[in-house]
C-alpha cells in the first residue's frame, strides 16, 4: 500500500515538475515572441493592443481617439438637442481647447508595462495571459465644469428646480418718511431638474470606450429641503435681527470702513435648513453665504485689493542699469472674512468687525547689483508673422509683465500667476470664440505665443519643466509641432523650477515686426541643455469644413476660423547633462510628447432669425464636403463648445 502511494505522489510530482517546466518553457517563448510588443490577451478597455508595439497601439489608438473626436455625440433631452464635440472653435488658435484630454502615452506605458516588472512574478503574469484578458484603463481627464455649465446654458430653461421655503421681504414707508422692513416667508416649491449625475456617468462612458452614442438626458423629481410648516416664527425672528444693523467692516491693513445699513443687511439673511446625517432637523435664520460675498466682491474688494508689483530690472554689461522696487499685495480673503461676519452674527455682536486681508509678499532683494547675473545662460524664440491687430497687442502686453522679472533660486515659476489678471483691465483685448451658434468675445489670445516662448527659453537654459501641455491643435506660429506650450487661466498653466542655484532675470525684446525673445540672465552652472528635433508622425487628415447657422451674422454672410490642419503626434527628447566631463557628472533625460487632433475649419453662416414658436435649436451644424460631386448636409443641432 505504502508503494502504491509512492508510486502515485511520484507520477504527480512528476506531471506536476512536467507542467512547471513547460509553463517556464512557454514563458521564455512569449518573452521572445513578443520582444518589443505588448503581450497577448491585453487590451485598453475594449481595444486590443496585443502584439502591437508601442508606436503600433499609439497609431491604432490615436485614430479612433480622433475619429470620437471628430464624430462627436448628441444630447437629446425631449424635443431639443445638441451636438457635442471634444474642440470648441475660435478664431484666435490660442482659446482653442479640448474638454477631454486624453493621455494616450500613458495607456499604452501601463499596457506595454504588464509582465515586465523586472521580477519573478513576470513568468505568472504570461502564463495568465495565456488564458485570460487583461484590460487597462483609457487615461483621460474631463473637464466637468465648463461641460456642465454649457449644458446648463442650453437646457436650463426645462429646468423647474425645487424651491425651499424664502425670506423675502418688502420696504415700507412710515408716516416720519423713514423706511421700515417686514419679513414674511414664501412657501417651497417641488420641481423637476436634469439627473446631472446620470448624464456625467453617460458622458464618461462614452468617452472611455470612445463611443459615440446620443446621451438621453433624464428628468427627476427635485424635493425641497424642508416645507413652510418647518419655519414658524423665523420671519418675526429675521425682523428682530434686522436691529444688528448697522454696523461697520473694518480693514485693519489700510484703515478702511464700510458701514452696512439695513438695507444692505436684510438681504443677506435667508432660511438654512440643519441636518444630521440626511435628516432634516431644523431651518433657522441664517447668514447666506453668496449674498455677502457678493457684497464684499462688489463694494470692499475693489477699495482694499491691489495686486503686487514685481521687481523690475534692466540688465546690461553685465550691471543692472535700472530698478523698480516691487510692492506688496493685499487679497481680500473672502472665506475668512465671512467667517468673521458670521461669528459675530451667531454671537449678536456686529458693531464692528474686522475684514481679512492676505499679503502678498514681494521679499527685498537688496543689492540689486549683487543678484549673481552675469550673463545669458538661455533664450526663447518664437515668431507671430500673420497675427491681427488684437493678437499682437495682447503678445506685447504679456511680455511687458514678464520683462525684468526674477525667478529666484530653487522657485517653481508659474506663467499664470506671474501674468495676473487676463482681462480688459490689464490692457488685453479681446478675440471671439464660437460658443453654440454664438460669436462670444474672450481675453487671452495672443498668450500661448508667450507660453510657447517661455518654454523653448526654459528648454535653452537647462530648467526642469514641472507642467507642460501643448495645443489642441497644430498652429503656424509654433512651428515645429512639438515645441509649443499652451496657457490659459487657470489652467493649463506653465510652470518650470529655477535649479541653478542663482537668481534668473527675465528680459523680453522683440526684433523686427514678428520675432519675440525671452533671454534668461544668470549665472552658468556649467550644465549643457539639448533637444533633438521633433518627430513628426500619425499624420491625419482633417474632416469636412463645419457649418454653423448664426443670426449673429446677416443673412448670408459666412465668416471662417483658420483654416483645416491635418492631426498628427510629436515628441521630442531633451537632455541636461550637469556637471559635464567630471566625476560627478550627471544626465537627466525626458521626452516630451504632444498630441495635435485633425482640425476642421469651421465656418459660421448668417440666417434670418427663426420663429420663436419653432421648437428647434436656431443654429444649423453640417458639413461641406470637399470631394468633387459630395452634397453638404445639415441637421437641426447646435454646437456645445467650451
Amino acid at each position: 500500500m505504502k508503494a502504491k502511494l509512492k508510486k502515485i505522489i511520484f507520477w504527480v510530482v512528476g506531471i506536476f515538475i512536467i507542467m512547471l517546466i513547460f509553463l517556464f518553457i512557454s514563458s521564455l517563448i512569449l518573452e521572445k515572441k513578443f520582444s518589443g510588443k505588448i503581450y497577448r490577451h491585453i487590451y485598453i478597455n475594449d481595444i486590443e493592443v496585443s502584439g502591437l508595439s508601442p508606436q503600433e497601439a499609439e497609431s491604432l489608438l490615436s485614430k479612433k481617439i480622433d475619429n470620437f473626436n471628430k464624430s462627436g455625440f448628441k444630447i437629446i433631452l425631449k424635443d431639443r438637442e445638441i451636438s457635442w464635440f471634444n474642440l470648441s472653435s475660435s478664431f484666435e488658435p490660442d482659446l482653442v481647447f479640448q474638454e477631454v484630454v486624453f493621455n494616450i502615452n500613458k495607456s499604452i506605458s501601463s499596457a506595454y508595462a504588464i509582465s515586465r516588472q523586472g521580477n519573478f512574478s513576470d513568468y505568472f503574469t504570461r502564463i495568465k495571459l495565456l488564458f485570460f484578458k487583461t484590460k487597462i484603463k483609457l487615461d483621460f481627464t474631463i473637464q466637468e465644469d465648463n461641460i456642465l455649465k454649457n449644458l446648463q446654458e442650453n437646457f436650463s430653461d426645462l429646468e423647474n428646480p425645487a424651491q425651499n421655503p424664502r425670506l423675502v421681504f418688502r420696504e415700507e414707508l412710515l408716516s416720519d418718511s423713514k423706511i421700515n422692513v417686514l419679513f414674511f416667508i414664501e412657501p417651497e416649491n417641488s420641481g423637476q431638474k436634469i439627473n446631472y449625475d446620470k448624464f456625467l456617468a453617460d458622458f464618461n462612458k462614452n468617452v472611455s470606450f470612445l463611443k459615440n452614442d446620443n446621451i438621453y438626458l433624464n428628468i427627476i423629481n427635485d424635493y425641497p429641503d424642508f416645507k413652510l410648516e418647518d419655519t414658524l416664527g423665523l420671519e418675526f425672528e429675521a425682523d428682530n435681527l434686522l436691529d444688528l444693523a448697522p454696523f461697520t467692516l473694518r480693514d485693519d491693513k489700510s484703515q478702511k470702513e464700510f458701514k452696512v445699513e439695513f438695507l444692505d443687511f436684510a438681504p443677506w439673511l435667508y432660511l438654512e435648513p440643519q441636518f444630521s446625517g440626511d435628516k432634516f432637523i431644523e431651518a433657522r435664520v441664517a447668514l447666506d453665504p453668496e449674498k455677502v460675498q457678493k457684497y464684499l466682491e462688489e463694494v470692499v474688494k475693489p477699495e482694499v485689493q491691489q495686486e503686487a508689483v514685481l521687481p523690475r530690472f534692466e540688465f546690461q554689461n553685465g550691471r543692472v542699469t535700472s530698478f523698480e522696487s516691487g510692492k506688496d499685495g493685499l487679497i481680500l480673503n473672502l472665506e475668512q472674512s465671512f467667517l468673521n461676519i458670521k461669528q459675530a452674527f451667531d454671537n449678536r455682536d456686529m458693531k464692528q468687525i474686522y475684514l481679512v486681508l492676505d499679503v502678498e509678499p514681494i521679499e527685498s532683494v537688496g543689492n540689486v547689483n549683487d543678484l549673481g547675473i552675469k550673463e545669458i545662460i538661455g533664450t526663447g524664440h518664437s515668431n507671430f508673422a500673420g497675427s491681427p491687430t488684437n493678437r499682437r497687442h495682447n503678445i506685447k502686453v504679456g511680455a511687458s509683465k514678464l520683462h525684468g522679472l526674477i525667478i529666484k533660486p530653487d522657485e517653481e515659476f508659474s506663467l499664470v500667476q506671474a501674468l495676473g489678471v487676463v482681462d480688459g483691465s490689464t490692457g488685453y483685448l479681446t478675440e471671439l470664440v464660437i460658443k453654440g451658434n454664438k460669436t462670444i468675445p474672450e481675453y487671452g489670445g495672443g498668450l500661448c505665443q508667450i507660453a510657447t516662448t517661455m518654454f523653448r527659453g526654459a528648454l535653452a537654459t537647462g530648467l526642469p519643466i514641472t507642467e507642460r501641455r501643448n495645443h489642441s491643435y497644430r498652429v503656424s506660429y509654433y512651428e515645429p509641432a512639438g515645441t509649443d506650450a499652451t496657457v490659459y487661466t487657470p489652467r493649463p498653466d506653465l510652470k518650470f523650477k529655477n535649479d541653478t542655484g542663482n537668481n534668473i532675470l527675465i528680459q523680453a525684446r522683440f526684433e523686427g515686426y514678428n520675432d519675440i525673445y525671452f533671454d534668461f540672465w544668470g549665472r552658468s552652472d556649467g550644465r549643457t541643455a539639448t533637444t533633438t528635433y521633433p518627430v513628426i508622425y500619425n499624420i491625419v487628415k482633417p474632416g469636412p469644413t463645419q457649418i454653423i447657422e448664426t443670426t449673429d451674422l446677416k443673412p448670408g454672410e459666412k465668416k471662417c476660423t483658420e483654416s483645416a490642419h491635418s492631426g498628427a503626434d510629436a515628441y521630442f527628447d531633451y537632455t541636461v547633462v550637469y556637471n559635464p566631463g567630471l566625476e560627478n557628472e550627471n544626465k537627466v533625460e525626458n521626452r516630451f510628447y504632444s498630441k495635435y487632433v485633425p482640425w476642421r475649419e469651421v465656418c459660421l453662416l448668417g440666417v434670418e432669425p427663426k420663429d420663436e414658436n419653432s421648437t428647434s435649436t436656431d443654429s444649423v451644424v453640417g458639413e461641406e464636403s470637399k470631394e468633387e460631386g459630395a452634397s453638404s448636409t445639415s441637421s437641426s443641432t447646435s454646437v456645445l463648445s467650451e
